[in-house]
């Protein structure tokens, strides 16, 4: 019996561990975006620099949508004087807040 109350303290003690770390790794990374100004958006969207993903519609530098990652995101060319067809292959080059700026791909 005695073998068996210890068991389940260890294993109390290993849960509440884990869970404290898991706590902990949360905190951390709020209080790190809330240190360097950036928001949970921005952090994501930083990861689709350089994927590549398709045009949904006509992409300008006014308006487009295009899918990367199995996402849908506003877009814009990465040049104003660029078009990019509807269904083209793109790759992301860089952002304007969540807005991606893209480049068709051959």
């Amino acid at each position: 019996m005695k073998v068996f109350i210890a068991t389940v303290i260890l294993l109390l003690l290993a849960v509440l561990y884990v869970v404290w770390a898991m706590l902990l790794r949360h905190v951390r990374r709020e209080r790190i975006s809330q240190l360097l100004g950036a928001d949970e958006t921005a952090m994501q969207t930083d990861r689709l620099v350089g994927e590549f993903g398709r045009a949904v519609n006509l992409i300008t530098s006014e308006s487009g949508q295009v899918e990367v990652s199995g996402e849908l995101w506003e877009a814009r060319t990465a040049r104003p004087t660029d078009r990019i067809a509807e269904g083209s292959r793109i790759c992301v080059r860089g952002l304007r807040s969540t807005c991606l700026l893209v480049e068709a791909v051959g």
